[in-house]
């Protein structure tokens, strides 16, 4: 049986759980996307003929899909960009050009490589890895007013937190340095900008100030990466790049805290507390039930003692006695000048 009927005789399966009226929806609710058919000549979808499609996984939203052609070259159908989709192009992009071609280009030597062909570096690999921000805010703006106008654009290097680039180049202009200049047409001429500090106005100095990550080491960690969230079909971890089945690793709960949604973060709407180009721009929320706050101020001042509270935080013994005893509430303020003053026994 060939591959384009395994997959109709898998699709027909399905037929029987279709919850729309047949008479209306016939056939399965399972789609054959347009990447499941061959390219025609100009280079659309052929919905007359099929063609074997292949995946290359890296992770749940990290992916390509590719047919091989006559020499066994991939032809990327249709890829993710997951991190990779925020950095400006390296690659000078014509009118009608692709502006991801970065990002395909990526996968398809990645691809490639994984087939077992010769691979050759990119010219850009050496290039600080940049991204592109929208001069929206005046926290943005103002170190180039004299330069730009509002709503122009600005190139962002992002900083290697490395450990070992951190102990190498440990001296910075300020406590949260982000080098940018404004925005240039031509890649390799990177070096010769006008880079400042976003933050602090400061000329950055490629030489002593923390090093700029690559295009070529953010391809190599997004693209080769181990998928830490599965293991081998065997169960065994999974020590690089895994081929077939995979299972879900199993976790087991030590302990649950209420946290909420992490905050996604549009560049042209925020100060400069938050950004998209910073890779870890995206920190969780964490909420906290007031009932294990108060359970636990109870508990230090029933080891502290009552008497001895009182005395250290002037608040009323009685207060304290209906804290602790009955469980009431005191005002947040209470609660505060409570917390200090037994912090400040302790210590």
């Amino acid at each position: 049986m060939s591959d384009g009927h395994q997959v109709l005789e898998v699709r027909e399966r399905f037929i029987p759980l279709g919850p729309y009226d047949p008479a209306a929806v016939p056939g399965s609710i399972l789609k054959c996307e347009d990447e499941n058919y061959a390219l025609g000549a100009n280079g659309k979808p052929d919905y007359s003929r099929r063609e074997q499609l292949h995946g290359h996984i890296v992770s749940e939203k990290l992916y390509a899909l590719f047919n091989l052609d006559e020499h066994g070259e991939p032809r990327i159908r249709k890829y993710s960009s997951l991190v990779l989709g925020q950095l400006r192009s390296p690659i000078p992009i014509p009118p009608d050009g692709d502006p991801r071609a970065l990002i395909i280009d990526a996968w398809a030597r990645e691809i490639r490589r994984q087939l077992g062909k010769t691979v050759q570096p990119f010219v850009w690999e050496t290039y600080p890895a940049m991204e592109q921000l929208t001069m929206s805010t005046w926290n943005v703006f103002k170190n180039y007013r004299q330069q730009a106008r509002p709503f122009d654009f600005l190139i962002v290097g992002i900083i290697s937190a490395d450990l070992n680039d951190v102990a190498a180049r440990p001296r910075r202009c300020c406590k949260e340095p982000r080098p940018s200049c404004l925005l240039f047409d031509d890649p390799a001429q990177w070096r010769s900008q006008d880079w400042r500090c976003l933050r602090c106005g400061v000329r950055w100095d490629f030489d002593a100030f923390p090093r700029l990550r690559t295009y070529g080491e953010l391809v190599e960690r997004t693209l080769r990466k181990v998928e830490r969230k599965r293991l081998k079909a065997d169960g065994s971890e999974p020590t690089g790049p895994m081929c077939g089945a995979t299972i879900p690793r199993p976790v087991r709960v030590g302990s649950i805290t209420p946290i909420g949604k992490e905050i996604i973060v549009d560049p042209t709407d925020t100060n400069e507390d938050f950004t998209a180009e910073m890779l870890g721009a995206t920190p969780v929320q964490e909420y906290h039930d007031p009932g294990e706050r108060l359970d636990a101020l109870r508990a230090e001042v029933r080891a502290f003692g009552i008497n001895r509270t009182c005395r250290i935080s002037g608040v009323s013994r009685r207060l304290l006695q209906a804290f602790v005893n009955q469980g009431t509430a005191p005002h947040p303020s209470t609660i505060e000048v409570l917390e200090a003053a037994l912090a400040t026994a302790k210590t």
